[in-house]
């Protein structure tokens, strides 16, 4: 039964070209096992890996029964010692030629037996740098031919057969794993290049299409501060040619002057190693003329931290700083406006007074002239259609005989609908009728001469507003000089009267704030002024803490209203940062608790953590004014409650309430407490303190976060203040 040394050669000799014609493994290794298998005349030849945890499994077979079939199973010898394992990494083919007689292991012999093996032949399959079988290979696998239906007397001559398709299954497996090896390695060489390609067209897409200017330049000395990138909005900032900028410097498009800023700009980034910001920077252009500029400067190191580029990021301001300035304008110039409309009105009803004079005139003296007539009616009409004040005729009974197109846009309202209606009943109020019938009347007597002036609200059915009117009335008479009606000019006062109750109400609130103060502070530094009292005495300590007290208010006052000022102005930028909600509430409590324990309330925190993103100092700001407020109006022993969640709908927030069980809130003050110097009620500011600007300055804080605060309450019982901040799904 032993090989010829011609049909090893030939088996050994297919195998190579196999190897050598394909590196297919799943083509190579099967043949090999079928050809082995018919040149020993065994019963099973099996290819055997090896897994990293000991176990291994049978790869390829080759078999005269498919009863012995152990293709795909996993094998773990119990019995594998390593000195069977060091002799395989030695190259050592091991052999039985009868199971039952080897003086092997019983624990190896029952394994074999399990898989109907009677004899086998063992060569390992090595891995390594050298093709002699070392200690350090590495043991791949195991090729092994077994007699399942009896012993076998191996042969010198299979010895070396197994041993040398043992070598070159081995070098099939090795040159496998390289081609394998290189192929990944330019798979993942190619993905890279077009992952850099992609990203690379990303970003120059999002450079080109950025509505802000974006430049890079040289930092290195022999060719620093040369445009080596810049996108198209380059030109709308700075006038300069994306394309035919590159290689050039400031120096090429800026008088030297503005150049050298420029230059010096770019060194300070690089020396103090951080972006540099100039957040206002007027320039000069040709094409486009005086222009400020926002810039933002980066330098760009290399892996030896030395200075390779300078990123820069510009943006033109001047439309929005150009708002800034008409905006603070038209605030200057509010009070100015009201008091030039005033007298605009006063001019317009003499001009009004004068021109019907006039007209009367001309009708007595031109009265046999119809011409003359007609010509005055033109003029009459003409004047009252185009002026721009309201002006209605009523008959005696108060019905509408005419109204000019300004008072029809106002009321929205055409001829049709108005002319023939009652005055007072379709239009006023219940409530104005009577006293303006009884002023109707009042005009209509003979021994009325001139012009009342009065006011009145006005409802317009249609768009169900309510306008404050302010007219100007006056007899209409027949050419007998008989009273036929009532002629009245007036404007819409609604809007300034809006106005100047928002300014009394604001100089009553601020003036009644800064004098209280004041008025303490002079009083005791006058009597510790003119030695009345000794500043060393307890009486005199005292008259200086309540100074310092109202300094400190004062100071707060003028503090909290310049921050409104700044905050609805849009001068006043968020500092964003990461924070965690519950160290937020901790400091924001840390800052009242002083306040609590003086007012005999406890503070409860629901612990969370969350992180998100946001202005760490300005919400604390909120929080600290909402737990104030809730200390302020809780009775003692008495428990405020501190709390963060996390809700998902209408979008991703952070929901923070505060809840105390104090006096509540009536619910028609639920939203004006938010507002300027509004407080529940009026002597709160006198009984509590405080200016009524907390809220106002909150609700500020939080819609800059692009939140929203609201409160809920049930008066008697207390309120809840909440607020919320927007974060993104996997913040915190």
């Amino acid at each position: 039964m032993a090989s010829s040394e011609q049909e090893i050669n030939h088996l050994i000799a297919n195998v190579a070209l196999r190897i050598r014609q394909s590196l297919d493994l799943s083509d190579i290794l099967p043949a090999t096992a079928e050809g082995l298998r018919e040149l020993l005349k065994c019963d099973r030849v099996i290819i055997y890996r090896f897994d990293p945890d000991g176990n291994g499994i049978v790869t390829v077979e080759s078999v005269a029964e498919s009863r012995w079939s152990l293709l795909d199973r996993v094998i773990k010898d119990p019995c594998f010692e390593e000195s069977w394992n060091y002799k395989y990494r030695k190259g050592l083919v091991t052999a039985i030629a009868d199971i039952s007689a080897a003086n092997i292991d019983e624990c190896h012999r029952e394994f074999l037996q399990k898989f109907d093996v009677k004899a086998n032949l063992v060569a390992p399959i090595l891995q390594g740098e050298k093709v002699e079988p070392q200690e350090n290979n590495h043991l791949w696998g195991l090729l092994i031919a077994h007699y399942c239906q009896q012993p076998r007397q191996w042969q010198e001559s299979d010895f070396k057969c197994i041993k040398q398709i043992a070598n070159q299954v081995a070098i099939a497996i090795k040159q496998a794993e390289l081609i394998n090896q290189n192929y990944q390695e330019l798979r993942q060489r190619k993905l890279a290049q077009q992952q850099a390609q992609q990203t690379y067209k990303f970003l120059q897409t999002i450079i080109e299409h950025l509505p802000v200017a974006v430049f890079v330049k040289d930092a290195n000395p022999e060719n620093f501060g040369e445009f080596q990138l810049l996108n198209p909005a380059i030109e709308r900032i700075f006038g300069l040619d994306a394309y035919q900028a590159l290689g050039k410097t400031v120096y090429d498009y800026f008088p030297f002057a503005q150049a050298e800023i420029f230059t010096q700009q770019d060194r300070e980034a690089i020396s103090q190693g951080k972006p540099l910001e100039i957040l206002e920077e007027s320039i000069y252009d040709k094409k486009l003329g005086n222009r400020i500029i926002k810039v933002m400067k980066i330098p760009i190191y290399n892996e030896l931290h030395q200075p390779q580029h300078i990123l820069g990021i510009a943006e033109d301001i001047t439309a929005r700083r150009q708002a800034e300035i008409e905006l603070k304008q038209a605030k200057d110039e509010l009070e100015l406006r009201v008091a030039q409309r005033t007298q605009e009105l006063q001019n317009a009803y003499q001009r009004l007074q004068q021109e019907l004079s006039r007209r009367e005139e001309a009708q007595i003296a031109l009265q046999n002239s119809e011409a003359s007539l007609r010509e005055s009616e033109r003029r009459w009409r003409s004047l009252l259609e185009n002026v721009r004040l309201l002006v209605i005729s009523l008959d005696r009974e108060g019905k509408i005989d005419y109204v000019n197109p300004f008072l029809l846009e106002l009321i929205n309202y055409n001829l049709t609908e108005v002319t023939g209606k009652n005055w007072f009943t379709e239009f006023l109020s219940s409530e104005e009728q009577e006293s303006a019938k009884a002023i109707h009347n009042q005009i209509l007597q003979p021994s009325f001469s001139s012009s009342l002036y009065y006011q009145q609200k006005v409802i317009f059915p249609k768009s169900r507003t309510e306008k404050t009117i302010a007219w100007n009335c006056t007899q209409l008479r027949n050419t007998e000089g008989e009273a036929i009606g009532v002629i009245c000019i007036g404007e819409d006062i609604t809007e300034q009267q809006a106005i100047q109750k928002k300014k009394d109400e604001f100089v009553s609130v601020v003036s009644h704030e800064l004098r209280t103060p004041l008025t303490s502070i002079r009083g005791a530094l006058a009597l510790l002024a003119e030695d009345k009292i000794d500043p060393q005495s307890e009486q005199g300590k005292h008259l200086l803490k309540i100074a310092n007290s109202s300094t400190k208010n004062l100071v707060k006052l003028v503090n909290d209203l310049l921050e409104l000022e700044h905050f609805e102005s849009g001068t006043i930028e968020l500092a964003k940062e990461q924070v965690n909600t519950n160290e937020l509430m901790l400091r924001s409590v840390d800052r009242v608790q002083i306040l609590a324990n003086k007012a005999k309330v406890d503070i409860e925190i629901v612990e969370s953590d969350i992180n998100f993103q946001a202005d760490c100092d300005r919400l604390i700001q909120v929080l600290t004014n909402l737990l104030s407020n809730g200390i302020k109006f809780s009775e003692p022993n008495s428990i405020i409650t501190l709390s963060a969640v996390v809700q998902n709908l209408p979008s991703p927030s952070i929901l923070f309430a505060v809840q105390d069980r104090g006096r509540g809130i009536p619910s028609d003050k639920l939203e004006s407490i938010f507002e300027r110097f509004n407080q529940v009620d009026a002597s709160d500011s006198k009984t509590k303190g405080g200016t009524g600007l907390g809220l106002a300055i909150s609700r500020n804080i939080i819609e800059q976060h692009g939140g929203k605060i609201w409160a809920e309450s049930i008066y008697g019982e207390g309120s809840i203040f909440y607020f919320t901040i927007p974060t993104l799904k996997d913040e915190g």
